[in-house]
């Protein structure tokens, strides 16, 4: 029997749902440990970032405007806010669309990794 390109005889019949994890995670692994009191947080972690960043939100994005980016831009300590002068919303940066996007993008990217 072939399904979906698989024969029976070449790959076993799923047995579990795949939305099933195959292993649970235990809760004391290090991934499910929780981090000290200090360190938790959105504004501590990205407090932590210590490379060079350009973040570059499009003017019109309704997902994530600038002004969301502005107050995380102002806890990493070497980021700057350039935002895209873009009508395309979410969308900016898409060279199919707008070419001007990509160039913004490419041209501070160039400056970013030349720093």
């Amino acid at each position: 029997m072939v399904t979906r390109g698989w024969t029976t005889q070449s790959a076993p019949m799923r047995t579990r749902s795949p939305m099933e994890h195959p292993a649970p995670i235990k809760e004391t692994s290090p991934i499910c440990a929780p981090a000290p009191i200090e360190t938790r947080g959105p504004i501590k972690a990205l407090g932590a970032i210590t490379a060079d960043a350009i973040v570059m939100p499009c003017e019109t994005d309704l997902y994530f405007t600038v002004e969301d980016n502005r107050r995380e831009v102002a806890q990493m300590p070497r980021a700057e806010l350039r935002s895209i002068p873009s009508i395309w919303g979410h969308r900016a940066g898409n060279p199919v669309l707008s070419p001007a996007d990509a160039k913004f993008i490419g041209d501070s990217a160039r400056e970013l990794l030349a720093r």
